[in-house]
């Protein structure tokens, strides 16, 4: 560099240095890009194998659930059982949520076997359709379920949230299950 010769330095010391260094830096590069590959394939996976996901979530569980009720739940035993009510036993029941296992009359047979996982039974007597049971799940951060009334029942439109008198108003998402029965989801 300047020229100056010193007893015992050796000369190619800096050119070494150098030479370490940069292998070094090729090893610190190699990680990086191998990093950076990672990362890009990881995210190209969660993009193509988890797309179902990006839907909001009430959408995926409530189509999920459906699909699950529609192998589990007897919709024709359930109305059958709801003709069968007798005037005393819908008063009794009309329009009050009962814990699943606490609820006082004998359920059909496909309603029992879900009633384990269940939180809410409601019966509700609606002078247009007749006897509907509406049969809840979840718990404080979100609810979800089914209600099966009569076959001509239609099926009401998806609510979205309101805001009424100041106050936010939870909405459903709904799915039909068959004619006069439906999924549901509350939307936050």
């Amino acid at each position: 560099m300047l020229g100056l010769k010193f007893k015992g330095l050796n000369m190619n010391y800096e050119n070494e240095c150098m030479n370490k260094t940069g292998k070094k830096n090729r090893i610190v590069l190699w990680f990086i890009f191998a990093f950076l590959l990672f990362c890009f394939i990881a995210f190209l996976w969660y993009f193509i194998v988890m797309y179902r996901f990006f839907n909001p979530g009430y959408i995926t569980t409530t189509e999920d659930f459906r699909q699950k009720l529609s192998k589990s739940l007897d919709v024709i035993q359930v109305r059958d059982w709801l003709k069968d009510l007798s005037d005393a036993e819908i008063q009794q029941i009309d329009n009050k949520r009962f814990q699943a296992l606490e609820f006082p009359l004998k359920l059909p047979n496909s309603v029992n076997n879900l009633k384990r996982e269940m939180s809410y039974i409601t019966i509700i007597k609606d002078d247009r359709y007749g006897v509907c049971m509406r049969l809840s799940w979840g718990g404080p951060i979100a609810r979800w379920g089914v209600v099966v009334g009569p076959q001509d029942m239609p099926i009401p439109e998806t609510e979205d949230v309101s805001y009424e008198k100041g106050y936010r108003q939870i909405g459903e998402y709904r799915v039909k299950l068959e004619d006069g029965a439906y999924v549901w989801h509350e939307i936050k």
